[in-house]
């Protein structure tokens, strides 16, 4: 197709950024991580984290996506390379969303990465206890269930417990349809 004179395509990435809109920070991020290099998808997060960081702990606390902002910001920077930086964000959500379990399982397996295999194994496995029933999300299944479970089995592989590490694999492969992640 042609392009028309004056006819002008405003897509997520050509809009102008306004640098106090966290939501639309928050959806600019989004976008880019389901084509962007590692980069620019750390990039993306990265804004809209450095705006939430500006706001009030009681007007974090309102963000309705805050939990996925954390968990989707620390796991790109991983996979960017700065896990370090994926804690301290980690971190930071626990403390405005305290018990949170899908940030609780990515900063064990943030410990687990680095080697601080107790507190890797205590963040772990304290995703297996029972939630408040207004701290569960509905797609925190997979942290409850399979995803810790395998990543013990990870942890206790390192550790050379290779019979406890099995034991998790068969655990975690007990788990039916409606708890592995698609």
């Amino acid at each position: 197709m042609m392009d028309q004179p004056g006819l002008q395509i405003l897509t997520l990435d050509s809009a102008p950024a306004d640098d106090h809109d966290v939501t639309a920070a928050w959806e600019r991020a989004r976008f880019t991580a389901r084509g962007g290099t590692a980069s620019e998808v750390r990039a993306a997060f990265g804004r809209a984290w450095s705006m939430v960081e500006r706001l009030e702990k009681n007007e974090r606390r309102e963000l309705p996506f805050l939990r996925d902002l954390c968990a989707d910001y620390s796991v790109a920077l991983v996979h960017d390379g700065d896990i370090r930086r994926a804690v301290r964000v980690a971190d930071a959500g626990l403390v405005d969303l305290p018990g949170d379990l899908a940030l609780t399982f990515h900063r064990g397996d943030f410990a687990r990465r680095l080697g601080d295999w107790d507190q890797a194994e205590a963040l772990l496995t304290s995703c297996f206890k029972p939630r408040s029933v207004s701290t569960i999300s509905a797609d925190d299944a997979r942290f409850r269930t399979i995803e810790p479970t395998f990543r013990l089995a990870q942890l206790q592989l390192a550790r050379g417990m290779i019979n406890d590490a099995w034991k998790q694999v068969d655990r975690a492969l007990s788990f039916d349809d409606e708890h592995v992640p698609s």
